[in-house]
């Protein structure tokens, strides 16, 4: 009979990878791997996971011997304390007697037979060693668990593995009859850099983990190895088995190859619940499936594949055929051009999280530089250089930008110049953010950080004192999300940068970049690590160079890439971007007032976006969930719906405020190119090339639950002539906001009445409640 080994540490990262086959291969003892047919694999000792494990060996060190220095129980022993543990014995001699406030370092916790037997695992087959939880605190009345991990964020496999211990340790307390409670309502996670542990509730995970263990497990361990289900995802290349299944994504087309199949949706289409023997696993199954009358349907009872039908085969054809296959999407953020283009890249250390190069580069723009281009790029030589290389790029990139405000302020509207930017993946988007948060926070960039982030706007801006007093429509493109909504590529797996310039090549400008392994991950276009820690470590100083080389290459391939991409769906665009300057703030002397500005704007702005997207969506997708509604005049004021919908649909779509546009591609244009935000309290449409519409009844048919005619007051805008009986239309949400300029006006008032109890409400909401 098979025996396997399993821990809390193993099962966490079965739950962060969510793969059954990471579980079943790593709980297979090593000297029986070779005869269950799973395949010998290399220890990994790259540079950055050495430092990434000196770094957590260094974390716990901080933890246990400074921050909780004299409050810890620490084994005896010499040479590091991540070596030491007390034995079971010892353990349990401890626990029973630590003072409130005092801790127990890696106590060892056994795995009794009968906490495996309570959830029906055999304990001659489900082997767990000693478990050693990294400490085990006495506060108010009963033991908690605390694991060290040097890590920025609490994740699934700390959760879970915390979890398990406190499982582990309250049963094993019972058994032995030590009358000393287990905190099982909560634990925490010691996270790098934090002052005190994160706390996280049990009682979900402990469900999670009863489920896995009485339901799960024992299929996952105990049935054929071939039937053990996988899938490839991002996370997957920090599993040293990822060689072994790429290969066989590679050789046996699984349907793993179509970029962002996530693993929920790889499991539905496995499992096949809409009949037996249709399971799907490689790409010739999923062609079939999609071929059969009703497969769209059985794609909307799984969240991220319903509406995913076409997309589905436009993904499927580019893989078959080698060809970037158009999809039906259009794009709202990609404009149709730009007087000047920028392109960023930033790049984060993964073992210390530090942003540690940064470039950009500018494309076009001779009439206002007197150059066609500029590129800059900065990478920290150490790490306490981090911060010198993110002050001179926030000083480079506001003078770039500085540049052409000052060239547009003195021009009239035709003479000034439109501006873009671009990055090529959401991970750079995420560290820009970042960059531009920490660049506010240090006094020798505050001015620059404050002047970039009052242009490259978010939520976050709104926690400070001072806030832009106009919103900007997609300051920052991401070419990845654009890429995905507009095309299908023959790029397998993710859209990896050297591979999607491969595929969509610009015509003006050829670029060529070789993805070698010693910079590019397989399933990331994040930067590996090895370089930087080689430099910071003064292995070899000169991979600085090296790395300000590769981040040139990065920027003049997303310059190419974002040409071949306009050039491939040019006719399908509807936005110009707007003419450059930076928001000046309000004119508001609160900045609770300020504040409030801010979001009310925001929010406006948001709002009309998220309806423009929903416009922008495929028309049989938008068709289907009542965002558009294709209509035929009839007389009168009534319309008939050439598609009745359902009654429950249409309540769910339902809008205050319509368009209504001719059935025909000027109409989708006219719809798509519709400013929301300008019009947002606008009676009437002007010259938007649209008509506005509301519904003043329906016509229902209640016994098949169908809308099946709308009566519409429609008014047209200037140039629209009047629809006539027998006329084909569309009707799609529009995006009101009638009290943004009313609350705006009203908010401008109260700044200039401090005394005004509505600020002191804002400012001290507790003292204002306080009873005369």
């Amino acid at each position: 009979m098979p025996r396997f080994n399993l821990s809390p540490s193993l099962i966490g990262w079965f739950f962060y990878h969510d793969c059954e086959r990471y579980l079943r291969y790593h709980a297979t003892p090593e000297q029986d791997r070779e005869s269950a047919g799973i395949p010998a694999v290399a220890i990994d000792r790259s540079p950055t996971t050495q430092a990434l494990l000196d770094a957590g060996i260094r974390w716990e060190e901080e933890v246990v011997s400074g921050r909780l220095a004299g409050r810890v129980r620490i084994p005896d022993g010499i040479g590091p304390l991540t070596d030491r543990s007390f034995s079971i014995e010892e353990s349990f001699n401890l626990l029973p007697h630590l003072s409130p406030g005092e801790a127990v370092y890696q106590a060892t916790i056994p795995v009794s037979i009968h906490f495996r037997r309570g959830y029906g695992l055999d304990p001659a087959v489900y082997r767990f060693s000693p478990c050693r939880p990294d400490l085990i605190r006495f506060e108010e009345g009963a033991l908690s668990v605390i694991d060290i991990k040097a890590s920025e964020d609490l994740s699934v496999s700390h959760r879970i593995q915390a979890t398990l211990y406190a499982m582990i340790l309250d049963h094993a307390l019972d058994l032995l009859g030590i009358d000393r409670p287990v905190d099982m309502e909560q634990a925490g996670i010691w996270l790098h850099g934090a002052d005190r542990p994160e706390p996280f509730d049990l009682h979900l995970n402990i469900r999670v983990i009863e489920d896995f263990f009485r339901h799960r497990l024992k299929g996952v361990l105990t049935c054929p190895l071939a039937d053990v289900p996988w899938h490839i995802t991002p996370r997957c290349e920090y599993c040293e088995f990822y060689p072994h299944c790429r290969r066989e994504a590679e050789t046996s087309a699984s349907i793993s190859q179509i970029p962002g199949l996530s693993s929920i949706a790889r499991r539905y289409l496995r499992e096949a619940p809409w009949g037996p023997g249709g399971s799907i696993n490689t790409l010739s199954d999923l062609e079939r499936f999609l071929e059969t009358p009703g497969s769209d349907r059985h794609l909307d009872d799984c969240g991220s594949l319903a509406g995913q039908g076409d997309s589905l085969r436009a993904a499927i054809r580019a893989l078959r055929t080698g060809e970037a296959v158009r999809k039906t999407g259009r794009s709202l953020a990609l404009p149709i051009f730009e007087d000047i283009g920028i392109t960023l890249t930033l790049q984060k250390d993964p073992v210390s999280d530090r942003v540690y190069a940064l470039g950009f580069r500018r494309l076009k723009g001779r009439e206002v530089y007197k150059t066609p281009s500029h590129e800059a790029i900065f990478v920290a030589r150490s790490p306490d250089d981090c911060a010198r290389v993110r002050r001179e790029f926030i000083r480079a990139l506001t003078a770039e930008l500085a540049t052409i405000h000052d060239y547009n302020r003195d021009r009239d509207w035709a003479g000034q110049k439109s501006v873009q930017t671009y990055v090529y993946e959401t991970c750079e988007e995420d560290l820009f953010t970042r960059v531009l948060e920490e660049a506010i926070e240090d006094p020798a960039t505050a001015k620059e950080g404050m002047r970039l982030r009052f242009y490259y706007q978010d939520s976050g801006i709104a926690q400070g004192s001072s806030h832009p007093g106009t919103t900007v429509s997609f300051p920052l493109v991401t070419l990845t999300r654009e890429i995905r909504r507009l095309l299908a590529l023959p790029v397998p797996f993710a859209l990896r940068l050297p591979e999607v310039l491969a595929a969509i090549p610009s015509s003006r400008f050829t670029y060529r970049l070789d993805p070698g392994s010693f910079f590019w991950y397989e399933q990331s276009n994040a930067l590996k690590g090895d370089a930087i820690i080689m430099a910071w470590e003064g292995e070899r100083s000169e991979a600085a160079d090296w790395i300000s080389r590769e981040v040139s290459r990065r920027l003049l391939a997303t310059g190419s890439i974002l040409d071949g991409l306009r050039e491939r769906v040019r006719e399908d665009l509807v936005r110009w971007p707007e003419k450059f300057q930076f928001p000046r703030p309000w004119d508001a002397a609160i900045s609770e007032i300020s504040r409030l500005l801010f979001i009310n704007e925001y929010e406006s702005a948001m709002g009309a976006r998220r309806v423009q997207e929903a416009r922008s969506g495929p028309p049989a997708l938008r068709i289907q969930a009542g965002t558009s509604i294709p209509l035929q005049k009839s007389e009168g004021n009534f319309w008939r719906l050439l598609h009745p919908l359902d009654l429950a649909v249409y309540e769910r779509s339902k809008s205050f405020a319509h368009l209504l546009v001719p059935d025909d591609d000027a109409g989708e244009e006219a719809q798509l190119a519709f400013d929301d935000l300008r019009y947002r309290d606008s009676p009437a449409p002007g010259r938007s090339g649209v008509c506005f519409a509301k519904v003043r009844d329906e016509i229902v048919d209640r016994d098949a639950g169908q809308v099946r005619g709308l009566v519409l007051e429609v008014a047209c805008g200037q140039g629209c002539p009047p629809f006539t009986e027998g006329d084909l239309a569309v009707l799609h949400p529009r995006f009101t906001d009638f009290t943004a300029p009313r609350y705006i006006n009203r908010l401008l008032n109260l700044d200039a009445q401090p005394e005004d109890p509505f600020i002191q409400l804002l400012r001290d909401p507790q003292g204002f409640a306080t009873p005369v």
